[in-house]
């Protein structure tokens, strides 16, 4: 009496193997930028948090003492160490915001801005070092 066989030959264990070789080495690039793009959109959504607070001190008249992180109600994060810049005497602020990024892979110690102009208008920008595919599309 004959055994039947079971199983999967070597040469077919082996093909799967490889396609799966395959699709992983696109997909964990793809992943890695997707995950650096997403920290740095929520770096941008915390800086956007502050505009209406940075607006608000501005129409008070502040002074320059009055643009600080807790004035701004910044608290800590887990991939921004923000800092406040003040206005010129225009009411320009290039940048008013800033996220210094940290925890953020190869981009670790780029920075993200939230720019103000005169007429009240918001813009965001980046360092140098943030490449475009990592940028959300607001952001120049």
């Amino acid at each position: 009496m004959m055994k039947r066989q079971q199983g999967f030959t070597l040469i077919e264990l082996m093909i799967v193997v490889s396609i799966v070789g395959i699709l992983a080495a696109v997909a964990i690039p793809q992943y890695q930028i997707y995950v650096l793009k997403s920290q740095v959109v929520s770096a941008v959504k915390e800086l956007s948090g502050s505009r209406s607070q940075y607006e608000l001190i501005m129409n008070d008249g502040a002074t320059s003492s009055a643009f600080t992180l807790d004035n701004l109600g910044f608290t800590n994060s887990k991939y921004c160490d923000f800092t406040v810049h003040q206005p010129n005497a225009a009411g320009d602020s290039k940048p008013a915001l800033e996220c210094k990024l940290k925890n953020v892979g190869i981009i670790t110690g780029e920075s993200v801005y939230m720019n103000r102009f005169k007429d009240g208008s918001w813009t965001c920008s980046t360092s140098a070092g943030v490449d475009a595919k990592y940028k959300p599309l607001e952001c120049s």
